[in-house]
């Protein structure tokens, strides 16, 4: 019985069916080429194919394919091969004839074809790898490179839904070559990587995989020697943790960040960071006055610093953030007035929703409570359904409007709604 014999895999009947279109053979005269056990046809079948059916660009392309267990877009197996498009199509033809390689077309991207292998096949492909060692090589390599190339693309998408949307998609390869870059000491790439991946995992609340990418950045800026990028992975990562609560953590970066504060020139935009963080840090570990005077340093240099406008914008809304934190919600306000304004000049779509949130917050405190409604009516059609770090907050902004109002059913409601979102990225203690 042939189906038997196959061991019933679906993988091996899938190879058959491409065998047998490529031979013209029947399924019986097939299985005779394979002079084997019945457990070892799939094994035996894969010889076959490869040492007597694929040529040279068919064996590049499949060992290309195994460099990323993600499904890979044809543009980059176009890079990782280096082959013509005429050579590539074909490879691909064949391999796809063959069940070696699986297309397939996602939703949201329907013109676009992707490829991978069936665990079989990568399998078998891997165990290839001793022969071809310096190929091997030249495709990881053209591989890491592509992914960081492509990590650029995307730079901080903030307010752009279409990169965002693409970047979604694209998560899984970036993160599977930022592992092979660290693997292999392709540390400049992983830096690029790095910076790719960031407000994805912020803005999606995966916080816990920020701070593991916040640890690759450590390990290579430090392989690199280079201490710019240093001071960006410890300022990166001290503003993640002081926000975690991890305030303990946080002071231990803290001292390894400053005997590296001499080697930046004071004009330097990168004394934005220095200043922001030391304030974030002052914030969360209840020095008001001390994490004020860095913000206003950072607005009386924001001309010699050369900052963007977000910088400014970022910087009113800590200030105002500052002030609530006192108690002080009629002072509070106008600065989130301030950054709301340069942010809708700046067409800083989730930065106006952002103040938006904490006007109407202010607006609560201050018993204002139809100004505090409207704002977060407007923030929250600002904010897109995949910001899940600031959905938790207008969730957060709601429930204070509900409990204020006398409606207890809709504050455990929304304070509920907001409880899940913070707490999957590990600031529950914030409520």
């Amino acid at each position: 019985n042939m189906i038997d014999r196959l061991g019933g895999c679906p993988q091996a009947l899938k190879q058959i069916l491409g065998y047998l279109d490529i031979q013209g053979q029947s399924l019986s005269e097939a299985l005779t080429s394979f002079d084997v056990l019945p457990d070892r046809l799939l094994d035996d079948m894969f010889e076959h194919i490869w040492r007597r059916q694929l040529d040279h660009d068919s064996h590049y392309t499949l060992l290309a394919a195994t460099m990323c267990p993600q499904l890979l877009p044809r543009r980059a197996l176009a890079a990782i091969t280096a082959l013509s498009a005429e050579k590539l199509n074909r490879a691909i033809a064949q391999l796809t004839t063959f069940a070696l390689l699986d297309a397939e077309t996602l939703r949201s991207h329907p013109d676009e074809r992707r490829y991978s292998l069936h665990p079989l096949t990568y399998k078998f492909a891997t165990f290839r790898y001793h022969e071809y060692d310096m190929l091997i090589e030249t495709l990881q390599t053209n591989w890491i490179r592509w992914a960081a190339a492509h990590a650029q693309t995307f730079d901080y998408p903030i307010d752009d839904p279409v990169r965002f949307a693409q970047l979604v998609v694209d998560e899984p390869l970036l993160a599977a070559a930022l592992q092979a870059a660290m693997r292999t000491g392709h540390y400049p790439e992983a830096i690029q990587l790095i910076h790719g991946l960031e407000f994805y995992y912020y803005r999606t609340g995966r916080w816990q995989e920020k701070l593991q990418l916040h640890q690759h950045y450590h390990l290579a800026a430090e392989a690199l020697a280079d201490p710019l990028q240093q001071i960006r992975a410890l300022t990166m990562d001290i503003r993640l943790l002081c926000r975690l609560g991890r305030v303990e953590v946080a002071a231990e970066r803290l001292e390894r960040l400053q005997p590296l504060l001499p080697v930046i020139d004071s004009r330097n935009q990168l004394q934005f960071e220095i200043c922001h963080t030391q304030a974030l840090y002052a914030y969360h570990t209840g020095v008001p006055d001390r994490a004020e005077r860095f913000w206003q340093e950072i607005l009386g240099e924001a001309e010699s610093w050369k900052l963007p406008d977000h910088a400014r914008v970022g910087t009113y809304y800590w200030l105002g953030m500052n002030l609530l934190q006192q108690g002080r919600p009629g002072e509070a306000r106008t600065m989130f007035e301030r950054s709301y304004q340069l942010a809708q000049e700046g067409g800083m779509k989730r930065w106006s929703a952002r103040n938006l949130i904490w006007l109407g917050i202010t607006a609560i405190e201050l018993h204002d409570l139809t100004m505090a409604w409207g704002q977060l009516m407007v923030a929250r059609d600002l904010t897109e359904a995949t910001d899940l770090e600031q959905l938790a907050q207008i969730y957060r902004a709601e429930a204070q409007f509900y409990r204020h109002s006398g409606n207890e059913r809709g504050a455990d409601a929304a304070f509920q709604v907001a409880m899940e979102l913070f707490t999957q990225m590990g600031l529950a203690h914030e409520l």
